[in-house]
């Protein structure tokens, strides 16, 4: 079985330029409607032709999780974990805090393992 390969950069545009994101200087990726973002370490913002369950694909899985439909956080942007309503939890990042990060009810267990490195 092919290993799987995790990528390290992804290309993205801003206006006429194409800059490369090297994957550890990012920090979450969401999507709004049909469009993914990134975030990066710096709190710069940029549009991804990528779906979150491509991206879900070639991210190190030790690296990044993603939490519900519209987040996928890397490990190393997160604040704190706040326990929430209903069994969920809440993931303050350090640098995104537009949107309310809630790890949904069926992620809880793999996130907590996930988040002490098991």
């Amino acid at each position: 079985i092919a290993e799987k390969k995790n990528k390290d950069r992804f290309l993205v545009r801003l206006g006429n330029h194409i800059h490369s994101i090297k994957t550890n200087q990012i920090s979450l990726f969401f999507a709004e409607g049909r469009t993914v973002y990134l975030i990066t370490s710096e709190k710069k913002k940029f549009i991804l032709d990528y779906k979150l369950e491509s991206l879900e694909e070639v991210l190190n899985t030790k690296e990044f999780f993603r939490v519900n439909r519209t987040f996928i956080v890397n490990i190393n942007s997160i604040d704190d974990v706040l326990v929430y309503s209903n069994s969920r939890l809440k993931i303050i990042t350090k640098v995104y805090n537009e949107k309310d990060i809630i790890v949904s009810r069926e992620k809880v267990s793999a996130f907590k393992s996930w988040f002490e490195g098991a």
